[in-house]
C-alpha cells in the first residue's frame, strides 16, 4: 500500500511553480539562496585576480553561470521529487 508522503513544495495556485510549504522545503530554499549568493561573491572576488593574471572575463563569466545553471536544475529536481505535480494553474 502506497502512503501518502508529506510535501515540501507546494504548487502555486496562479501560473507554474512551487512554494515551500514545511521547514524541509524552506530549508532548501535558504541552501540554495545561500549557495547562490556564495558564488556571486566569490565569482566577484576573484574576477579582478584572474583578469589580472592573463585570463579571460568571458571564461569566468560561464563558469560562473554553469554554477548557477547547476544549482538551478539541483532545486528544479528537489520541487520535483518533493512538490506537488507541476502544471500551469488558474486558480481555483
Amino acid at each position: 500500500m502506497r502512503t501518502k508522503r508529506k510535501l515540501w513544495f507546494r504548487a502555486k495556485r496562479f501560473g507554474w511553480g512551487w512554494y515551500p510549504s514545511s521547514w524541509q522545503g524552506w530549508a532548501v530554499t535558504a541552501l540554495f539562496s545561500l549557495l547562490y549568493a556564495l558564488s556571486a561573491v566569490v565569482f566577484g572576488a576573484f574576477a579582478p585576480a584572474v583578469v589580472q593574471a592573463g585570463g579571460s572575463v568571458v571564461e569566468g563569466t560561464i563558469l560562473f553561470i554553469s554554477v548557477i545553471i547547476l544549482l538551478s536544475a539541483g532545486l528544479l529536481a528537489i520541487c520535483y521529487r518533493y512538490g506537488e505535480k507541476p502544471g500551469w494553474r488558474w486558480g481555483k
